[in-house]
């Protein structure tokens, strides 16, 4: 009988532990985007670190530079007051991001590390074709971080046609002039 009392009290544990790990985990979250020829997008990557402080970070990543361009990088919301924050495209289409901190952003932060700022640059595109905005490795404090990849979706608005209009008749009366016979 209290074999089976115990069993419960294992179960509520292992629950317990298994989400505990699931919910408590480090990661980085590139975010989506959009956009069309001639624009300039920002897009985000989000930090997100219950457990592990973070005062030192190595990010690469890629992205397609048949659609975009790289521009400029700028910290984030989480900024701890970087002594040293930086982007390089270190070779055409990848992004290295290194930042030195004195003070570590706390464990339990969640919000915007960086902002990635690219010019949007596909003539041959069409709306809906997609590419991958991808982290392909980290060092430092966010080496064990989980990734999650965005995506670029090219899309411009469709630019409205005009169309004639006939002019309405209004009721406003007009002078309509009336011959006259002149003498000769």
């Amino acid at each position: 009988m209290k074999r089976y009392q115990i069993m419960p009290v294992f179960l509520i544990l292992f629950v317990l532990l298994v989400s505990a790990t699931a919910f408590g985990q480090d990661s980085l979250i590139y975010m989506d985007a959009s956009g069309c020829t001639g624009q300039q997008i920002n897009v985000d990557i989000l930090m997100n670190n219950p457990t592990t402080p973070v005062s030192t970070l190595t990010i690469f990543t890629s992205f397609d530079t048949g659609m975009l361009q790289y521009v400029s990088c700028t910290p984030g919301s989480l900024d701890p007051g970087w002594i040293a924050f930086d982007c390089n495209e270190s070779s055409p289409g990848e992004i290295t991001i290194v930042g030195l901190a004195a003070m570590s952003i706390p464990a339990g932060s969640s919000g915007s590390i960086v902002t990635l700022t690219f010019d949007v640059s596909c003539p041959s595109c069409v709306n809906d074709d997609t590419s991958s905005l991808s982290i392909t490795g980290l060092i430092d404090d966010v080496a064990g971080f989980t990734t999650t990849d965005g995506t670029f979706t090219y899309y411009c608005a469709p630019t409205p046609t005009p169309t004639d209009t006939p002019p309405l008749p209004t009721n406003t009366p007009t002078i309509t002039p009336t011959p006259t016979i002149t003498p000769i």
